[in-house]
């Protein structure tokens, strides 16, 4: 069973007394769109609204438990990871255990501006970094509300803007908020756990 959906089984028997039309996640209908009103305590309830998967995905705030594998993709001599930026943008990010925060280029940058998912309110600053050549740089810095890779969401990830056109890397802003991150070299697949 999926782990989104085994955490979330009294959530769903009890929103599926609701009778309004199921929404549908993978192609099976998981929930209706309703929320909980005070948890599911016996004075909480039940409120119908319309609702998308990602306002109710984010009402409920599901933790998802356990490990994940999710699979690498080989280039050369690196490893990359899909990576989904505000629910906006999946792409390749080569997997750097040894940066600090998670790397966006300029123009992948300018793309989660024009859909909206990153505003004038997300940037906190600039940071000087040290690149792998040795050389120091000073980057804008931005607060992304939610970066996921798999079933696993963190928020509030800091993220270095650097040249268009450079790789993005997944760094520690993103690695570090797991008790475990292991990679399998032959079966190309990275692990998280909590």
């Amino acid at each position: 069973m999926n782990k989104l959906l085994s955490s979330a089984i009294p959530i769903v028997l009890a929103l599926t007394a609701c009778a309004q039309t199921p929404i549908i996640y993978d192609g099976k209908p998981i929930y209706s769109s309703c929320v909980p009103i005070d948890g599911f305590s016996p004075a909480g309830g039940i409120k119908c609204t319309e609702l998308s998967y990602e306002e109710f995905r984010q009402t409920l705030s599901l933790p998802v438990r356990g490990r994940e594998e999710i699979q690498l993709e080989k280039r050369g001599s690196s490893y990359y990871v899909p990576v989904r930026i505000n629910d906006t943008i999946t792409m390749p990010f080569l997997l750097d255990t040894g940066a600090d925060d998670l790397v966006i280029p300029a123009d992948v940058a300018r793309t989660l501006i024009r859909a909206g998912a990153l505003k004038s309110g997300d940037l906190i600053g600039k940071r000087s970094y040290q690149i792998a050549n040795g050389s120091e740089e000073v980057s804008p810095v931005v607060s992304i509300r939610e970066v996921r890779v798999g079933d696993h969401a963190v928020r509030n990830v800091t993220a270095g803007i650097t040249p268009p056109n450079g790789e993005p890397l997944l760094g520690q802003s993103f690695l570090s908020k797991f008790g475990t991150v292991t990679v399998n070299y032959k079966r190309l697949v990275l692990t998280l756990s909590p």
